[in-house]
């Protein structure tokens, strides 16, 4: 890795469990997997920002609802996400939201984004689609313990 060009380093359990047992002010040598890293070239073209009003543009020409999986994810990362029947969303590497991968959605994490998409959808077109029951989900499946 050439840590004088931009980079950044994907949550997975690995890079959890290294800087949970980091001090600060210490220094570690590790070597990351090409999954674990994140270089410039693949940062930009992962980073929707430049292409977001071009597509809510598009979006409202056709009359189209938008739901931005991008913020959705900031929110989620940022903590303190709840659904609307008040599940908490976690975003760390152990939590719900992320499968052991710490990229992909769990099936929790996917209702949460069929949930999000619903509200764009019914808000966009007076639609009157249900949501998803997250929390009986959740008790469903024992996530809850």
């Amino acid at each position: 890795m050439d840590v004088s060009r931009p980079s950044s380093l994907i949550p997975s359990a690995k890079l959890h469990h290294l800087f949970e047992n980091f001090s600060r002010g210490g220094e570690f040598r590790v070597n990351f997997e090409d999954v674990e890293v994140i270089d410039e070239g693949e940062t930009f073209c992962s980073d929707p920002t430049p292409y977001n009003g071009k597509i809510r543009e598009y979006a409202a020409e056709k009359d189209l609802a938008v739901f931005d999986l991008f913020d959705l994810y900031k929110r989620i990362h940022q903590g303190g996400y709840r659904t609307d029947d008040g599940v908490l969303v976690d975003g760390t590497p152990y939590g719900n939201f992320f499968s052991s991968d710490g990229i992909y959605p769990t099936p929790l994490g996917q209702a949460v984004i069929a949930n999000e998409v619903i509200k764009a959808i019914n808000k966009h077109y007076g639609a009157k689609i249900p949501l998803i029951d997250i929390a009986g989900f959740v008790r469903a499946t024992g996530l809850d313990k």
